[in-house]
């Protein structure tokens, strides 16, 4: 442990997750302290002890270039962190400069160490290909800008790079031409994206859903077959959408392929109002006309 920070970039499946538990692992086996932290609560998940950075290191929300905050040096967490040997912190890209930048100031002060994060290894890593820093109402400039890659610290950060995707057997030709083109997407960004030829693609919306569940109707032109669709076959197949009113498309859609009479169940909705928290007493109307 020399106090050195290094950045592991890799696309997804080259893995780097198995590389962050694989270094804990063995560091904490010879008794060292080590903090595993992401960007956010579901990339801290298949961390082990994973956390988040604003919970370890407690990261304000609202950040700027000159904010500080203060961990009392006599509190267990600032002994904590002065014990701590590594630091491994997954989806930096997606994280605004300034959050590494102040913790790095942080565990100087901590510390009192004037060396890059307060003389802690520190072993960060992502993917610049996926989401960066989200900029309100920011453009390109703005995002760029908030990015790890322009901060002070970068050009001390020794990058290591993964190449070879781990979980798509390349043997099989269609996975290593669908391995290229994720690639591709992410380093040649174009207009319009052209889909390798072994990526079904469907007509319409009916044709996507009749595609995946092919035995939604009882006899379908696309299948061919009879037989009502099962539990098992709704249950294990999922069609995914970023945005909600997508997916009200798709689920009337898949209503009214579907045979028979359609009921509507309607929720008793009810909000109890709290007159110490100036909360207005809604209409059961109103609320059912809201789509979280």
């Amino acid at each position: 442990m020399d106090g050195r920070t290094f950045f592991l970039n890799g696309s997804a499946g080259t893995g780097k997750t198995f590389l962050y538990n694989t270094v804990a692992a063995s560091c904490r086996l010879r008794g060292y302290i080590v903090l595993t932290v992401a960007s956010s609560g579901i990339a801290s998940l298949p961390l082990v002890g994973g956390r988040t950075a604003h919970s370890t290191f407690k990261i304000p929300i609202e950040i700027n270039v000159t904010s500080v905050w203060s961990i009392p040096k006599q509190s267990s967490t600032a002994k904590f962190l002065k014990e701590a040997k590594l630091i491994i912190w997954d989806e930096v890209p997606m994280q605004h400069r300034f959050c590494v930048e102040s913790v790095n100031r942080l565990l100087k002060n901590i510390r009192g160490n004037e060396l890059a994060f307060g003389g802690i290894t520190v072993v960060m890593g992502g993917d610049f290909r996926q989401t960066l820093p989200v900029i309100p109402n920011g453009g390109r400039a703005d995002v760029v800008g908030a990015c790890v890659r322009r901060s002070v610290l970068w050009n001390n950060i020794t990058v290591l790079t993964l190449i070879k995707n781990m979980r798509l057997d390349l043997q099989d030709p269609e996975n290593k031409i669908f391995s290229e083109f994720l690639l591709k997407v992410g380093t040649e960004p174009e207009e319009k994206v052209q889909l390798p030829s072994s990526v079904n693609r469907c007509k319409d919306m009916e044709d996507l859903i009749c595609k995946l569940y092919p035995r939604l109707s009882k006899i379908h032109p696309h299948s061919g077959t009879s037989g009502q669709v099962s539990e098992e076959e709704l249950t294990e197949r999922i069609i995914l959408s970023a945005r909600n009113n997508d997916i009200n498309e798709i689920n009337m859609e898949a209503l009214n392929i579907l045979e028979g009479e359609t009921f509507t169940y309607l929720a008793a909705d009810k909000l109890n109002p709290d007159e110490s928290c100036g909360i207005p007493n809604f209409t059961n109307e109103f609320l059912q006309n809201l789509n979280p």
